[in-house]
């Protein structure tokens, strides 16, 4: 998986957890951390901690989950 690949997911989700993200590449949440800071520190996507219970209507919640890390893309 490469950047661009990642660019373009996100783009397309607009708002997507770190979870889905990780299922989809089937990658580790750290690698793709790492990856995504790259788009944070350019300003393309914004980073929101929810708790279990952010009542939003996403399917990424886990019932055992405590946080969850959400990706919205910005443009740029």
């Amino acid at each position: 998986m490469i950047l661009l690949e990642l660019k373009q997911y996100i783009q397309q989700q607009r708002r997507v957890s770190l979870q889905e993200i990780a299922f989809h590449f089937n990658r580790c949440p750290e690698t793709l951390r790492q990856m995504l800071a790259h788009f944070l520190c350019k300003g393309c996507i914004v980073r929101e901690i929810k708790g279990a219970h952010c009542r939003q209507q996403c399917q990424g919640c886990q019932p055992t989950t405590t946080t969850m890390e959400i990706y919205c893309w910005k443009g740029a």
